[in-house]
C-alpha cells in the first residue's frame, strides 16, 4: 500500500507574534495560515507597499526551501545534536528564534519588538525580532541565510517539519530519476550520514567505529575489519528517521511500513548484528 510521506507525523499548530498571535498550523505535508482568509490578498497589499505579515513571509520562505538542501546542512541530526552548532555564529542566542524574511519591496524601518523565547533548540535556538507597523518587516532584499536561520528556529517541532519536508521531496526525485539528484548526490550522503551516525551512536549508547554509506537497500552487518558496516537508502531518512523510529524495542530500524489500520512493521537488527527480523505493532 502506497502512504504519504507524512503519514506517522503529529499535525501541529504554533502561535507566532503576527498580530495579536497568529497561528502556523502544519499537516498534511503542508504549511498554512489559518489565521489569514486571504493570503494572496495580503501579498498584493504588500507588493503594492503595505505592511507584510510574519505570518505570509514565514508561508512563503517555507515554499521557496522546501527543496533546500541547506536545511539539512544546518538543521540537527537529532536529540543528541542541537541545532545551535550548525548555525552561524553571527546570530544571537539565548533562546527564541529570529524573523529575518524582508519583503520584495523596500519600507521605512518601523520599531523593533522582542518576540518571545523557548523555540526549538533551548538555549542554542536563534532569537527571534519581528517589525512591526506601517512599514511591515525591515526592508531589503532575503538573505537566504537568515531565511534559513528563521525557518529552523521556528517555535515548537515546526523546524522538524521543514526537514521532512525537504527529505520527501528528495526522497521522490530520487525514486522519479530526477536528473537534479546526480549533482546533489554528496549532499544527500552528507544528509544521511550525519542523521544516520547521531541515531547508531545513540542506539548503542556511544561512539561506536562505523562505516555508513548510501545504498539501494538497507544493511547492517559487522565488517571483517572490525567496523560496524551500514548502507542505508536516503529514503531511510523519511521513512524511519523523520518519524522518529530509529529505535523500535531496543532494535535498530532499517524500514517501517505503516498499515491500513494503523499497524506499523519494522525490519530490525539487534544490537549482535544478526540477520534482521520484522516486527509489527498492531493499533490499539
Amino acid at each position: 500500500m502506497k502512504t504519504s510521506w507524512w503519514t506517522g507525523l503529529t499535525p501541529l499548530d504554533e502561535t507566532i507574534p503576527c498580530g495579536g498571535g497568529h497561528r502556523l498550523r502544519w499537516a498534511d505535508g503542508e504549511l498554512r495560515t489559518p489565521d489569514h482568509d486571504d493570503p494572496d490578498g495580503e501579498r498584493t497589499l504588500a507588493a503594492l507597499g503595505g505592511a507584510r505579515s510574519p505570518c505570509i513571509s514565514i508561508l512563503d520562505a517555507w515554499q521557496r526551501h522546501r527543496a533546500d538542501l541547506d536545511v539539512l546542512l544546518l538543521a540537527s541530526r537529532g536529540s543528541v545534536d542541537p541545532l545551535g552548532r550548525h548555525l552561524s555564529s553571527g546570530q544571537a542566542v539565548q533562546g527564541g528564534w529570529t524573523h529575518g524574511i524582508a519583503p520584495p519591496t523596500a519600507a521605512p524601518p518601523a520599531p523593533a519588538v522582542q518576540a518571545f523565547g523557548g523555540g526549538f533548540g533551548g538555549a542554542g535556538a536563534p532569537r527571534a525580532r519581528f517589525y512591526y507597523g506601517r512599514g511591515g518587516p525591515a526592508p531589503g532584499p532575503e538573505d537566504p541565510e537568515e531565511t534559513l536561520r528563521t525557518l529552523l528556529g521556528l517555535p515548537g517541532t515546526l523546524p522538524d517539519r521543514l526537514v521532512a519536508t525537504v527529505i520527501a521531496t528528495w526522497a521522490r526525485r530520487i525514486d522519479d530519476g530526477d536528473p537534479r539528484v546526480t549533482e546533489a548526490w554528496p549532499a544527500l550522503h552528507a544528509a544521511l550520514y550525519g542523521r544516520a551516525l547521531a541515531a547508531v551512536r545513540g542506539w548503542l549508547g556511544g561512539g561506536a567505529v562505523l562505516a555508513i554509506r548510501l545504498a539501494d537497500a538497507p544493511a547492517v552487518a559487522r565488517r571483517p575489519d572490525g567496523l560496524l558496516g551500514i548502507e542505508l537508502p536516503f529514503r531511510w531518512l523519511r521513512d524511519v528517521w523523520a518519524r522518529g523510529l530509529t529505535t523500535i524495542a531496543g532494535r535498530f530500524c532499517l524500514t517501517a511500513e505503516p498499515g491500513r489500520s494503523g499497524d506499523w512493521t519494522f525490519t530490525t537488527v539487534t544490537s549482535e548484528f544478526g540477520e534482521p527480523q520484522r516486527l509489527t505493532l498492531r493499533a490499539a
